[in-house]
């Protein structure tokens, strides 16, 4: 029990340490070895949200699972959303499965059990 109390403070004042402002490492010496900055109009980038309409992405999604994605051309989501769907297909193939044997299994004991008694 003292151990994790040490533990504890001990990362308490590490992380109390850790937010201390240092001064500041980079010397404020002579600026004239500086690149000039491009003074040219920065040209608007199109959005992704004005490429994609988002309602559409989600009204695809909601009608079959991983269209929203092929609408947005993000393909290489896919495989992770079917991939999912599948594994848990298999999950829950596999966990009925063993209930059903143990279930099977368990019937089988408890009839022999009433035959010999």
């Amino acid at each position: 029990m003292r151990e994790a109390i040490l533990g504890i403070l001990l990362f308490s004042f590490t992380v109390c340490h850790s937010q201390e402002n240092s001064a500041d490492t980079i010397p404020r010496g002579n600026l004239a070895d500086t690149v000039a900055m491009d003074t040219r109009p920065v040209e608007p980038m199109e959005s992704y949200a004005t490429r994609y309409d988002p309602r559409k992405a989600i009204f695809y999604a909601a009608v079959l699972p991983g269209l929203g994605q092929i609408y947005n051309k993000k393909y290489w989501k896919l495989p992770f959303v079917y991939g999912g769907f599948g594994a848990l297909i298999y999950v829950d193939h596999f966990y009925h499965t063993e209930y059903k044997n143990i279930q099977m299994n368990s019937l089988t004991f408890l009839m022999i059990q009433t035959l010999v008694a």
